[in-house]
């Protein structure tokens, strides 16, 4: 088997065990262990897409950063904009604090809530993506729910 479609397999068990454990932690009401699974999610995601891309996955923060500028300008270009910028910026921003929160636990129930819905709409639109670049690359499914 190819090493690229190994990882991509790889990663999506990550992304797929990431969402189990999210939804464990939210079910219970453990907001810093779900912020930190949410992040993984993205991480991976967006590991994923830069491999399929650029044959390479996301090792360092401001690689990831730097990744997912570039990509909501891709897909804004493509798409026809505003939408797809906004759900990144506000998405972006939302994994950034739900990050810091799995290390320093400030947020209250109502504001995680807030980040988790920013921040569950850029996952979809990175699975999206994700799912368009497998079909095209591989012609399978890539389910990541």
């Amino acid at each position: 088997m190819n090493a690229v479609l190994q990882e991509v397999e790889r990663r999506l068990a990550l992304v797929e065990k990431y969402y189990e454990n999210y939804r464990s932690y939210l079910a219970r009401g453990a907001y810093s262990k779900a912020s930190e699974h949410l992040w993984g999610i993205a991480n991976n995601l967006a590991s994923l897409l830069s491999l399929l891309k650029g044959g390479r996955p996301i090792t360092r923060h401001s690689d990831l950063r730097r990744f997912l500028d570039v990509l909501v300008r891709e897909l804004a270009a493509r798409e026809g904009g505003g939408e797809v910028v906004e759900a990144f910026k506000e998405g972006v921003l939302a994994l950034e604090i739900l990050h810091a929160n799995f290390f320093h636990d400030f947020l209250e129930e109502r504001q995680f809530e807030e980040l988790r819905i920013k921040a569950e709409r850029l996952l979809k639109i990175l699975e999206e993506e994700l799912y368009r670049l497998l079909q095209a690359q591989f012609g399978g499914s890539g389910g990541t729910r």
